[in-house]
């Protein structure tokens, strides 16, 4: 029976909702939802914004958020759908805001909220339920129908649990790998209040008449490297501290920031290792249990991921492939099985180009993971580079033979400033500048990926690659039987030719560590390196493959090829090569570093250890009031998840239950 009128006239087919002001509820756990939040008295029409505010001394508003979308510390959400099976409306608050007093101003709809509904948050169940796995409970009180499927075993001994479906609701001081429980759900089901959390350091005074203290301490993560590394995320411990055992009434706490582990108890929370380089992510922190009066759960956070690799191909099952050392490969799932020829790296974003397919761009945020995007023109293109803000590729032919995007997804068709075979493109000293195979003008300038300006080139070589380190650009061509295969610039306007070691034509050209790398399809040696650009020795090549592409990163040079028994070769100074095993024999075409390790989560409550980031992904929060780790862009999350890339670590926790 309703509570309220239903305001719907039946006649006309409408509702005649009255607005309602301040309608005060307290957030409570439900079960039934798994959710934290409150029953409104009536349902709430969607016609006009429901206002929620915090009643506290601030009287804090929250945001509205629509109803897919879970709502953060500083959002509720509202489910107006709700006439057809509950008449009502649930308002979702932020799981940490259980028993905070809120007042919410709607238009209500006159339907009233059965009481069967409003009870939900007890432990006794008035409503039917359904159990298909096995079930253990020392108290069970149940008033409606209860249908078992499996073992049934009632018990009264301490420490007896109810389990479904593998979840279990638990002694705080029993762990296992896996168990699943939500802070809202661990406060609903001890009938708990609103946590209490320590920031900072200081000393916490007991509360009068408390014995005992659940408590959840969670280590800072660590800071991300410019270089590529991820910080590793914050160890945790848990459970049950015995304040009369320990002694006193004053409790000294550390809550942890970058470097300095959470302490309470005696127990420690260490904090996760910052990135020493791009390869060398963070190792996660560790917990620790204090001695006295304790009965506590430590677990670890998660390892930050190095900066890696990542090849593409133009053929074969997976044309993607990623190592974070240059030597142990990882097949990856391309998009699409397209001719992909080369890869760029901006803002936090993999971006790829194919010479043929349907959708000829493809990008991932972590190496592992690619998308499909549409280029603006489906031309056959030739190589992608990212600078100002920009991704800028070149083709080799089509009507506009650039294209640009600020975000590598949407992408817009610019005019060459001249028909060429463009091939290669780099940035560097506040220009784009790209070479071409053919033309009267083989290399064309840009400031900002849209207007080209012809330039002439050293001679009329078949340029191939191009890049730019130490203050100049540097271009390799592909012509047999000249010895001008290398022309060098200061600014890419003006250039000037240097002489190679022998008539090798050359596929492509790196900087890094100090020298200048250009690899080759044909010759003897196939590999020569540069201190200045200028002068050129030839390095012996481990395989005489065709070597198609090279790059640097963390200390280390990596050429791939097309051919060959092992596709990968690597250096540490650029003379002394070794061959590698590529994840599959596909035909390689381009290698590039990705300065974008991934920060470790953090370990929590009720979870175990935090999870290790892989390449440019994340490691995963385990457990409530742990963290996920940050990425190189995302910052990681609060607590105790591990920075990626460049990034700083977040802070520790201290959570006090009683």
């Amino acid at each position: 029976m309703a509570d309220t009128d239903f305001r719907f006239d039946p006649f006309r087919q409408v509702f005649r909702p009255v607005p309602i002001s301040n309608e005060v509820h307290v957030a409570q756990y439900f079960d039934a939802l798994g959710r934290v939040g409150f029953f409104t008295r009536e349902a709430c029409q969607r016609r006009s914004p429901s206002s929620v505010v915090v009643k506290d001394a601030a009287l804090v508003t929250l945001s509205e958020v629509s109803r897919t979308t879970v709502p953060a510390y500083g959002n509720y959400r509202v489910d107006y759908s709700a006439l057809t099976y509950w008449s009502h409306s649930f308002v979702e608050v932020h799981e940490t805001r259980i028993g905070q007093t809120f007042t919410i101003s709607y238009h209500g709809l006159g339907m009233g909220l059965n009481s069967s509904f409003r009870a939900d948050d007890r432990f006794n169940l008035e409503r039917s339920v359904t159990v298909q796995g096995g079930m253990t409970a020392e108290s069970l009180r149940v008033l409606g129908e209860t249908i078992l499927r499996g073992s049934v075993l009632l018990a009264i001994s301490t420490g007896s649990t109810i389990s479904a479906s593998g979840k279990r609701i638990k002694d705080v001081t029993e762990s296992l790998s896996t168990d699943l429980v939500s802070l809202g759900k661990f406060l609903g089901l001890t009938r708990r209040t609103q946590p209490e959390i320590l920031t900072g350091s200081g000393n916490w005074s007991r509360p009068a008449n408390v014995s005992k203290v659940f408590f959840v301490l969670v280590g800072p993560g660590g800071d991300g490297h410019s270089a590529g590394g991820g910080g590793g995320g914050g160890g945790s411990v848990y459970g049950v501290a015995d304040l009369d055992a320990i002694g006193g009434d004053m409790f000294a706490y550390v809550v942890g920031v970058v470097g300095i582990a959470t302490t309470m108890f005696g127990c420690v929370a260490g904090a996760g290792n910052s990135a020493t380089s791009g390869g060398s992510g963070g190792a996660g922190g560790t917990g620790t249990v204090g001695s006295t009066g304790i009965n506590g759960v430590p677990h670890t956070g998660g390892n930050g991921a190095n900066g890696y690799f990542i090849a593409v191909a133009s053929d074969g099952t997976n044309r993607v492939m990623t190592s974070q050392n240059g030597i142990d490969w990882f097949s990856r799932t391309a998009a699409e099985n397209n001719t992909w020829v080369s890869i760029a790296y901006g803002d936090g974003l993999i971006v790829s180009v194919a010479s043929t397919g349907t959708n000829r761009v493809m990008t991932s945020p972590d190496g592992a993971v690619f998308t499909s995007r549409t280029a603006a023109e489906n031309n056959t293109w030739f190589e992608v580079t990212y600078g100002n803000g920009l991704f800028v590729a070149v083709s080799a032919d089509g009507a506009n033979r650039t294209m640009s995007s600020p975000d590598g997804i949407n992408w817009t068709a610019h005019l060459e400033s001249e028909v060429n075979d463009w091939t290669s493109i780099t940035y560097g000293a506040g220009l784009f500048v790209a070479v071409a195979q053919n033309g009267t003008n083989r290399v064309m300038t840009s400031p900002d990926g849209a207007t080209w300006t012809s330039r002439s080139a050293a001679s009329a070589n078949g340029w191939q690659s191009i890049t730019y380190g130490a203050g100049l650009f540097v271009a390799v061509a592909g012509t047999s039987g000249v010895s001008n295969n290398v022309m060098i610039s200061t600014d890419g306007i003006t250039w000037t030719s240097r002489t190679t070691p022998g008539t090798t034509g050359w596929l492509s050209v790196t900087y890094g560590g100090g020298l200048f790398v250009a690899v080759s399809a044909e010759g003897s040696a196939r590999i020569m390196t540069s201190p200045d650009g200028a002068t050129w020795t030839e390095r012996t090549a481990p395989e005489l493959n065709n070597w198609f592409s090279v790059t640097y990163g963390n200390g280390i040079y990596v050429a791939v090829s097309s051919t060959g028994t092992n596709r990968v070769m690597t250096s540490q100074n650029g003379i002394d090569w070794f061959s590698r095993s590529a994840a599959e024999n596909n035909g390689w075409l381009d290698v590039r570093y990705i300065p974008g390790g991934g920060g470790g989560g953090s370990a929590g409550g009720f979870g175990g250890n935090g999870n290790h980031a892989e390449n440019g992904k994340p490691g995963e929060r385990n457990g409530f009031f742990s963290g996920r780790g940050g990425d190189a862009v995302t910052a990681p999350e609060t607590f105790g998840g591990g920075a990626g890339a460049n990034g700083t670590g977040a802070d520790g926790l201290i959570l006090l239950i009683y």
